[in-house]
């Protein structure tokens, strides 16, 4: 039994939380009554992202991105960072 359990921790660290949770900061400005803030930073983020993906295969050469790595920002919620 213990095999497996250790199988299962190694198969699926929670690390990969950490890039969906909110940041720190985040959790500061909502529940420091800036909820404004948080709203507008996320609103930002979005629409970063949306324009990432619009560009160009010239464009993302020129910036040093990927067409996937563009579409792998472009495709995470508007929460995380």
């Amino acid at each position: 039994m213990s095999n497996y359990l250790n199988t299962c921790k190694q198969s699926q660290p929670l690390d990969h939380l950490v890039d969906v949770l909110p940041t720190r900061n985040e959790i500061k400005l909502f529940l420091g009554g800036s909820l404004s803030t948080a709203i507008r930073i996320w609103i930002q983020r979005n629409q970063q992202r949306q324009r990432l993906a619009s560009l160009s295969e010239r464009m993302l050469k020129d910036i040093g991105i990927t067409r996937e790595q563009a579409t792998q920002e472009a495709e995470k919620p508007f929460w995380v960072k």
